[in-house]
Protein backbone atom coordinates (compact mmCIF):
# COMPACT_ATOMS: atom_id res chain seq x y z
CA UNK A 1 0.00 0.00 0.00
CA UNK A 2 1.19 3.49 -0.57
CA UNK A 3 2.18 5.28 2.44
CA UNK A 4 3.83 8.44 0.99
CA UNK A 5 4.32 11.47 2.32
CA UNK A 6 3.48 14.57 -0.01
CA UNK A 7 6.84 16.56 -0.68
CA UNK A 8 7.18 19.93 -1.40
CA UNK A 9 9.86 22.06 -1.84
CA UNK A 10 8.56 25.36 -0.61
CA UNK A 11 10.44 28.47 -3.15
CA UNK A 12 7.93 30.98 -3.11
CA UNK A 13 -4.86 22.40 -43.63
CA UNK A 14 -6.24 25.93 -42.41
CA UNK A 15 -5.99 24.23 -38.62
CA UNK A 16 -2.34 23.05 -39.73
CA UNK A 17 -1.32 26.62 -41.18
CA UNK A 18 -2.58 28.57 -38.35
CA UNK A 19 -0.82 25.89 -35.61
CA UNK A 20 2.13 26.11 -37.10
CA UNK A 21 1.69 30.03 -36.59
CA UNK A 22 0.98 29.88 -32.86
CA UNK A 23 4.40 27.04 -32.39
CA UNK A 24 6.69 30.12 -34.20
CA UNK A 25 5.13 32.93 -31.78
CA UNK A 26 6.24 30.49 -28.83
CA UNK A 27 9.65 29.42 -30.47
CA UNK A 28 8.83 25.63 -30.32
CA UNK A 29 9.36 25.11 -33.66
CA UNK A 30 11.92 22.26 -33.90
CA UNK A 31 15.39 22.54 -36.32
CA UNK A 32 13.25 20.62 -38.76
CA UNK A 33 11.91 22.01 -41.52
CA UNK A 34 8.09 21.22 -42.21
CA UNK A 35 8.39 22.31 -45.47
CA UNK A 36 11.55 20.31 -45.93
CA UNK A 37 9.67 17.32 -43.88
CA UNK A 38 6.62 17.37 -45.94
CA UNK A 39 9.06 17.22 -49.46
CA UNK A 40 11.03 13.95 -47.66
CA UNK A 41 7.54 12.37 -47.04
CA UNK A 42 6.40 13.26 -50.40
CA UNK A 43 9.68 12.02 -52.32
CA UNK A 44 11.04 8.76 -49.78
CA UNK A 45 6.96 8.15 -48.06
CA UNK A 46 7.15 7.01 -44.78
CA UNK A 47 3.74 6.74 -42.00
CA UNK A 48 0.58 8.11 -41.70
CA UNK A 49 -0.98 8.05 -38.27
CA UNK A 50 -4.58 8.95 -38.03
CA UNK A 51 -6.66 9.47 -34.83
CA UNK A 52 -9.81 10.14 -33.86
CA UNK A 53 -11.34 12.36 -31.27
CA UNK A 54 -14.15 13.29 -29.31
CA UNK A 55 -15.18 17.20 -29.62
CA UNK A 56 -17.98 16.72 -27.22
CA UNK A 57 -15.79 15.49 -24.34
CA UNK A 58 -13.31 18.02 -25.12
CA UNK A 59 -15.93 20.75 -24.88
CA UNK A 60 -16.71 19.35 -21.58
CA UNK A 61 -12.64 18.89 -20.11
CA UNK A 62 -12.53 22.69 -21.37
CA UNK A 63 -15.24 24.02 -18.92
CA UNK A 64 -14.03 21.60 -16.36
CA UNK A 65 -10.36 23.33 -16.89
CA UNK A 66 -12.20 27.06 -16.86
CA UNK A 67 -14.10 26.55 -13.18
CA UNK A 68 -10.63 25.25 -11.83
CA UNK A 69 -9.57 28.95 -12.79
CA UNK A 70 -12.92 30.47 -11.62
CA UNK A 71 -12.62 28.48 -8.48
CA UNK A 72 -8.97 29.40 -8.09
CA UNK A 73 -10.14 33.37 -8.21
CA UNK A 74 -12.81 32.77 -5.69
CA UNK A 75 -10.55 30.34 -3.04
CA UNK A 76 -7.76 32.79 -2.48
CA UNK A 77 -7.75 34.91 0.43
CA UNK A 78 -8.36 38.25 0.05
CA UNK A 79 -9.63 40.76 3.12
CA UNK A 80 -9.45 38.33 5.14
CA UNK A 81 -12.49 36.41 3.37
CA UNK A 82 -11.91 32.90 2.37
CA UNK A 83 -14.92 31.89 0.17
CA UNK A 84 -15.98 28.12 -0.90
CA UNK A 85 -16.92 27.30 -4.12
CA UNK A 86 -18.76 24.32 -5.49
CA UNK A 87 -19.01 22.97 -9.20
CA UNK A 88 -22.53 21.88 -10.86
CA UNK A 89 -22.59 19.75 -14.68
CA UNK A 90 -26.55 20.30 -14.33
CA UNK A 91 -26.15 17.64 -16.78
CA UNK A 92 -25.06 19.68 -19.66
CA UNK A 93 -21.76 18.98 -21.62
CA UNK A 94 -21.62 22.55 -22.62
CA UNK A 95 -22.67 24.34 -19.24
CA UNK A 96 -21.25 24.45 -16.13
CA UNK A 97 -22.15 26.87 -12.90
CA UNK A 98 -19.90 27.93 -10.27
CA UNK A 99 -20.68 28.60 -6.82
CA UNK A 100 -19.37 30.58 -3.73
CA UNK A 101 -20.87 31.35 -0.30
CA UNK A 102 -18.66 34.57 -0.82
CA UNK A 103 -20.73 36.99 -2.73
CA UNK A 104 -18.95 39.68 -3.57
CA UNK A 105 -16.13 38.13 -4.95
CA UNK A 106 -18.16 36.11 -7.71
CA UNK A 107 -17.98 39.23 -9.90
CA UNK A 108 -14.50 40.15 -9.37
CA UNK A 109 -13.76 36.33 -9.81
CA UNK A 110 -15.56 36.82 -13.46
CA UNK A 111 -13.66 39.93 -14.01
CA UNK A 112 -10.12 38.57 -13.34
CA UNK A 113 -10.46 34.97 -15.17
CA UNK A 114 -9.96 34.42 -18.60
CA UNK A 115 -11.04 30.82 -20.36
CA UNK A 116 -10.00 30.84 -24.01
CA UNK A 117 -13.60 29.72 -25.87
CA UNK A 118 -15.73 30.02 -22.63
CA UNK A 119 -18.05 32.74 -21.94
CA UNK A 120 -18.40 33.18 -18.18
CA UNK A 121 -21.82 34.81 -17.30
CA UNK A 122 -23.46 35.82 -14.42
CA UNK A 123 -25.76 32.94 -12.74
CA UNK A 124 -28.94 32.62 -11.37
CA UNK A 125 -28.05 34.84 -8.15
CA UNK A 126 -25.00 37.12 -6.46
CA UNK A 127 -23.24 33.39 -5.98
CA UNK A 128 -23.44 32.01 -9.08
CA UNK A 129 -21.15 32.35 -12.14
CA UNK A 130 -22.68 30.29 -15.60
CA UNK A 131 -19.96 29.00 -17.90
CA UNK A 132 -20.68 28.04 -21.03
CA UNK A 133 -18.60 26.94 -24.43
CA UNK A 134 -18.69 30.15 -26.63
CA UNK A 135 -19.37 30.18 -30.34
CA UNK A 136 -16.36 28.39 -32.29
CA UNK A 137 -14.95 26.46 -29.11
CA UNK A 138 -14.92 23.60 -30.87
CA UNK A 139 -12.97 24.95 -33.81
CA UNK A 140 -11.07 26.44 -31.57
CA UNK A 141 -10.51 23.26 -29.96
CA UNK A 142 -9.22 21.90 -33.21
CA UNK A 143 -6.41 24.54 -33.92
CA UNK A 144 -4.95 24.12 -30.47
CA UNK A 145 -4.51 20.51 -31.07
CA UNK A 146 -3.02 20.44 -33.91
CA UNK A 147 -0.30 23.43 -31.94
CA UNK A 148 -0.18 20.75 -29.05
CA UNK A 149 0.95 17.79 -31.13
CA UNK A 150 3.41 20.06 -33.02
CA UNK A 151 4.80 21.50 -29.82
CA UNK A 152 5.23 18.20 -28.22
CA UNK A 153 7.24 16.58 -31.35
CA UNK A 154 9.27 19.68 -31.72
CA UNK A 155 10.23 19.18 -28.48
CA UNK A 156 11.56 16.05 -29.59
CA UNK A 157 13.68 17.30 -32.41
CA UNK A 158 12.13 14.86 -34.82
CA UNK A 159 10.84 15.84 -38.15
CA UNK A 160 6.97 15.72 -39.17
CA UNK A 161 4.53 17.52 -41.28
CA UNK A 162 2.33 19.90 -39.47
CA UNK A 163 -0.54 17.60 -38.46
CA UNK A 164 -4.14 18.51 -40.25
CA UNK A 165 -7.98 18.47 -38.45
CA UNK A 166 -10.84 17.78 -40.27
CA UNK A 167 -14.35 17.35 -38.27
CA UNK A 168 -12.99 14.85 -35.53
CA UNK A 169 -9.72 13.09 -37.26
CA UNK A 170 -6.20 14.52 -36.91
CA UNK A 171 -3.61 13.03 -39.72
CA UNK A 172 -0.01 13.12 -38.86
CA UNK A 173 2.90 11.95 -41.57
CA UNK A 174 6.03 11.40 -40.87
CA UNK A 175 8.88 11.25 -43.04
CA UNK A 176 11.05 8.17 -43.80
CA UNK A 177 13.53 7.13 -42.09
CA UNK A 178 14.58 10.17 -39.69
CA UNK A 179 11.38 9.89 -37.22
CA UNK A 180 11.64 7.60 -34.17
CA UNK A 181 8.34 5.79 -34.88
CA UNK A 182 7.61 4.34 -31.64
CA UNK A 183 8.75 7.16 -29.66
CA UNK A 184 6.31 9.36 -31.51
CA UNK A 185 3.49 6.70 -30.96
CA UNK A 186 3.95 6.98 -27.04
CA UNK A 187 4.30 10.59 -27.03
CA UNK A 188 1.02 11.29 -28.64
CA UNK A 189 -0.96 8.45 -27.22
CA UNK A 190 -0.03 10.09 -23.70
CA UNK A 191 -2.87 12.59 -23.49
CA UNK A 192 -0.96 14.29 -20.36
CA UNK A 193 -3.83 14.94 -18.25
CA UNK A 194 -2.47 15.62 -15.05
CA UNK A 195 -5.28 15.88 -11.92
CA UNK A 196 -4.63 16.28 -7.94
CA UNK A 197 -7.86 14.68 -5.95
CA UNK A 198 -9.08 14.73 -2.82
CA UNK A 199 -9.06 11.22 -1.40
CA UNK A 200 -12.45 10.32 0.59
CA UNK A 201 -10.98 7.52 3.52
CA UNK A 202 -13.47 6.52 5.89
CA UNK A 203 -16.15 6.12 3.60
CA UNK A 204 -19.14 4.21 4.08
CA UNK A 205 -19.38 3.39 0.88
CA UNK A 206 -16.18 1.70 0.28
CA UNK A 207 -17.35 0.30 3.79
CA UNK A 208 -20.28 -1.43 1.30
CA UNK A 209 -18.24 -2.26 -1.49
CA UNK A 210 -15.70 -4.74 0.90
CA UNK A 211 -18.61 -6.22 1.99
CA UNK A 212 -20.42 -7.17 -1.14
CA UNK A 213 -16.32 -7.97 -2.52
CA UNK A 214 -15.99 -10.63 0.16
CA UNK A 215 -19.94 -11.81 -0.53
CA UNK A 216 -18.68 -12.25 -4.39
CA UNK A 217 -15.59 -14.32 -3.63
CA UNK A 218 -16.27 -17.03 -5.71
CA UNK A 219 -16.81 -15.14 -8.92
CA UNK A 220 -14.19 -12.79 -8.43
CA UNK A 221 -11.15 -15.08 -6.92
CA UNK A 222 -8.61 -12.26 -7.51
CA UNK A 223 -10.22 -9.82 -5.26
CA UNK A 224 -9.19 -8.71 -2.47
CA UNK A 225 -10.30 -6.39 0.42
CA UNK A 226 -7.06 -4.58 2.06
CA UNK A 227 -7.09 -2.23 5.17
CA UNK A 228 -5.17 1.34 5.28
CA UNK A 229 -4.18 3.24 8.46
CA UNK A 230 -2.32 6.27 9.41
CA UNK A 231 -1.94 8.82 11.59
CA UNK A 232 -1.65 12.59 11.14
CA UNK A 233 1.82 14.15 12.14
CA UNK A 234 -0.20 17.69 12.52
CA UNK A 235 -3.40 16.86 14.90
CA UNK A 236 -2.66 13.56 15.60
CA UNK A 237 -6.14 12.55 14.52
CA UNK A 238 -6.31 8.55 12.88
CA UNK A 239 -7.24 7.99 9.52
CA UNK A 240 -8.60 4.56 8.62
CA UNK A 241 -9.41 3.29 4.91
CA UNK A 242 -11.21 0.55 3.35
CA UNK A 243 -9.78 -0.42 -0.11
CA UNK A 244 -10.32 -3.21 -3.04
CA UNK A 245 -7.37 -4.68 -4.59
CA UNK A 246 -6.81 -7.29 -7.61
CA UNK A 247 -3.23 -8.18 -9.54
CA UNK A 248 -6.02 -8.42 -12.76
CA UNK A 249 -7.49 -5.13 -13.69
CA UNK A 250 -9.76 -6.82 -15.84
CA UNK A 251 -11.46 -8.65 -12.49
CA UNK A 252 -11.44 -5.86 -10.85
CA UNK A 253 -13.59 -3.64 -13.67
CA UNK A 254 -15.96 -6.35 -13.78
CA UNK A 255 -16.78 -6.42 -10.42
CA UNK A 256 -17.68 -3.18 -10.38
CA UNK A 257 -19.55 -3.45 -13.54
CA UNK A 258 -21.41 -6.24 -12.45
CA UNK A 259 -23.00 -3.91 -8.83
CA UNK A 260 -26.30 -3.69 -8.82
CA UNK A 261 -27.69 0.54 -9.42
CA UNK A 262 -28.56 0.37 -5.82
CA UNK A 263 -24.78 0.19 -4.99
CA UNK A 264 -23.62 2.69 -8.19
CA UNK A 265 -21.43 5.29 -7.00
CA UNK A 266 -22.33 8.29 -5.30
CA UNK A 267 -23.04 11.16 -8.69
CA UNK A 268 -19.66 13.70 -6.99
CA UNK A 269 -17.19 10.67 -6.33
CA UNK A 270 -15.47 8.22 -8.74
CA UNK A 271 -12.89 5.63 -8.30
CA UNK A 272 -9.30 5.88 -8.72
CA UNK A 273 -6.91 2.84 -9.52
CA UNK A 274 -2.91 2.88 -8.94
CA UNK A 275 -0.80 0.32 -9.66
CA UNK A 276 1.00 -1.15 -6.90
CA UNK A 277 4.70 -3.41 -7.10
CA UNK A 278 5.97 -6.09 -5.83
CA UNK A 279 8.22 -5.33 -2.46
CA UNK A 280 11.09 -6.75 -2.02
CA UNK A 281 9.95 -8.19 1.77
CA UNK A 282 7.34 -9.62 0.52
CA UNK A 283 7.82 -11.30 -3.54
CA UNK A 284 4.84 -13.37 -2.63
CA UNK A 285 2.57 -10.35 -3.28
CA UNK A 286 2.93 -9.32 -6.84
CA UNK A 287 2.24 -6.45 -8.77
CA UNK A 288 -1.32 -5.38 -8.63
CA UNK A 289 -3.65 -2.51 -8.80
CA UNK A 290 -5.73 -1.03 -6.02
CA UNK A 291 -8.70 1.83 -5.51
CA UNK A 292 -9.27 5.15 -4.04
CA UNK A 293 -12.55 6.63 -3.84
CA UNK A 294 -12.08 10.14 -4.97
CA UNK A 295 -13.41 13.42 -5.25
CA UNK A 296 -15.16 13.69 -8.99
CA UNK A 297 -13.79 17.53 -9.55
CA UNK A 298 -10.51 17.83 -9.57
CA UNK A 299 -8.85 20.63 -7.55
CA UNK A 300 -5.82 21.28 -9.64
CA UNK A 301 -4.70 20.26 -13.08
CA UNK A 302 -2.33 20.58 -15.29
CA UNK A 303 -3.10 23.82 -16.43
CA UNK A 304 -1.74 25.23 -13.63
CA UNK A 305 1.83 24.40 -13.88
CA UNK A 306 4.46 26.66 -15.32
CA UNK A 307 7.16 24.10 -15.63
CA UNK A 308 8.35 20.76 -15.57
CA UNK A 309 11.74 19.17 -15.09
CA UNK A 310 13.28 15.52 -14.66
CA UNK A 311 15.01 15.45 -11.22
CA UNK A 312 16.43 13.18 -9.49
CA UNK A 313 15.20 10.95 -6.17
CA UNK A 314 18.36 11.70 -3.46
CA UNK A 315 17.49 7.90 -1.86
CA UNK A 316 16.86 5.99 -4.97
CA UNK A 317 18.96 7.66 -7.10
CA UNK A 318 16.01 7.41 -10.12
CA UNK A 319 14.56 9.77 -12.30
CA UNK A 320 11.87 11.94 -11.45
CA UNK A 321 9.31 14.95 -12.23
CA UNK A 322 9.83 18.27 -10.33
CA UNK A 323 6.47 20.34 -10.91
CA UNK A 324 6.37 24.29 -10.55
CA UNK A 325 2.98 25.27 -9.91
CA UNK A 326 1.93 29.18 -11.45
CA UNK A 327 0.39 31.79 -9.01
CA UNK A 328 -3.18 30.54 -9.35
CA UNK A 329 -2.17 26.71 -8.96
CA UNK A 330 -0.09 27.89 -5.82
CA UNK A 331 -3.14 29.71 -4.01
CA UNK A 332 -5.40 26.90 -5.10
CA UNK A 333 -3.24 24.29 -3.85
CA UNK A 334 -2.50 26.26 -0.56
CA UNK A 335 -6.27 26.93 0.01
CA UNK A 336 -6.93 22.92 -0.32
CA UNK A 337 -4.36 21.52 1.82
CA UNK A 338 -4.94 24.20 4.70
CA UNK A 339 -8.42 22.10 4.55
CA UNK A 340 -7.44 18.94 4.49
CA UNK A 341 -4.52 18.42 6.50
CA UNK A 342 -4.41 14.60 7.57
CA UNK A 343 -6.06 13.42 4.27
CA UNK A 344 -4.84 11.77 1.28
CA UNK A 345 -4.32 13.60 -1.90
CA UNK A 346 -4.10 11.40 -5.39
CA UNK A 347 -1.81 12.35 -7.83
CA UNK A 348 -3.49 11.05 -11.04
CA UNK A 349 -1.94 11.15 -14.33
CA UNK A 350 -3.85 9.91 -17.53
CA UNK A 351 -6.69 8.31 -15.32
CA UNK A 352 -3.76 6.28 -12.88
CA UNK A 353 -3.01 7.36 -9.94
CA UNK A 354 0.64 7.87 -9.29
CA UNK A 355 0.66 8.52 -5.92
CA UNK A 356 -1.54 9.44 -2.94
CA UNK A 357 0.84 11.11 -0.01
CA UNK A 358 -0.52 12.10 3.18
CA UNK A 359 -1.04 16.09 3.58
CA UNK A 360 0.97 16.61 6.70
CA UNK A 361 0.51 20.41 6.77
CA UNK A 362 -0.86 23.92 5.07
CA UNK A 363 1.43 24.28 1.69
CA UNK A 364 1.67 27.73 0.46
CA UNK A 365 3.66 27.56 -2.81
CA UNK A 366 6.56 25.65 -4.45
CA UNK A 367 7.74 22.51 -6.58
CA UNK A 368 5.79 19.24 -6.14
CA UNK A 369 7.08 16.07 -7.78
CA UNK A 370 5.85 12.73 -9.34
CA UNK A 371 7.63 9.63 -8.93
CA UNK A 372 7.69 6.86 -11.59
CA UNK A 373 7.91 4.27 -9.24
CA UNK A 374 8.67 0.27 -9.67
CA UNK A 375 11.94 -0.82 -10.06
CA UNK A 376 12.46 -1.01 -13.89
CA UNK A 377 15.55 -0.36 -15.79
CA UNK A 378 17.18 3.42 -14.74
CA UNK A 379 17.66 4.15 -18.19
CA UNK A 380 14.50 3.60 -19.66
CA UNK A 381 12.76 5.19 -17.10
CA UNK A 382 15.26 8.02 -17.93
CA UNK A 383 13.20 8.19 -21.41
CA UNK A 384 10.09 8.18 -19.75
CA UNK A 385 10.78 11.01 -17.40
CA UNK A 386 11.96 13.01 -20.19
CA UNK A 387 8.91 11.99 -22.72
CA UNK A 388 6.80 12.86 -19.71
CA UNK A 389 8.26 16.37 -19.50
CA UNK A 390 7.93 17.18 -22.87
CA UNK A 391 4.11 16.14 -22.64
CA UNK A 392 3.50 18.19 -19.19
CA UNK A 393 5.37 21.44 -20.88
CA UNK A 394 3.50 21.59 -23.75
CA UNK A 395 0.24 20.62 -21.41
CA UNK A 396 -2.11 17.96 -21.81
CA UNK A 397 -4.04 18.05 -25.52
CA UNK A 398 -7.21 19.59 -26.14
CA UNK A 399 -8.95 16.52 -27.20
CA UNK A 400 -8.20 12.68 -26.09
CA UNK A 401 -6.62 11.12 -29.07
CA UNK A 402 -7.35 7.30 -30.45
CA UNK A 403 -4.93 5.64 -32.93
CA UNK A 404 -7.80 4.69 -35.62
CA UNK A 405 -5.17 3.60 -38.69
CA UNK A 406 -1.55 3.49 -39.55
CA UNK A 407 -0.62 3.70 -43.07
CA UNK A 408 3.13 3.01 -44.78
CA UNK A 409 3.72 5.28 -47.67
CA UNK A 410 5.78 4.40 -49.97
CA UNK A 411 8.42 6.36 -51.77
CA UNK A 412 7.38 8.53 -54.80
CA UNK A 413 8.31 6.89 -58.08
Amino acid sequence: MNRGRLVLIVIGGMVAALALVELSKRGLLSGHSPARALRDFRARGGLRLTYALDLDRAVEDRLDACALRVRGELESAAAGVTSTSTLDRRGAASEAVVRSNAAARVDKARGETNCRGVAIEPGADEHELRLRAASGLRETIQRDLAASVSARLSRLDVAFVPPTVAGETLTLDLPAPATDFARVRRLIAHPGDLEFKSCDDGSPYMKRLAQLAAESKAAFPGLEVGHDGWTSYGSGARHDDVYLRDADRAELDRFLASLAPADALPPDRTLGFERLTARGDDPARGDAWRTYLLERSAILSGDFISDAEVAWDPQTGRPEISLTFDAAGARLFETFTERHVGAKLAIVLDDEISSAPVIESKIAGGHARITLGGMGDPRQQLDEAKDLVAVLRTGSLPAKLRLASEQRVPAAR
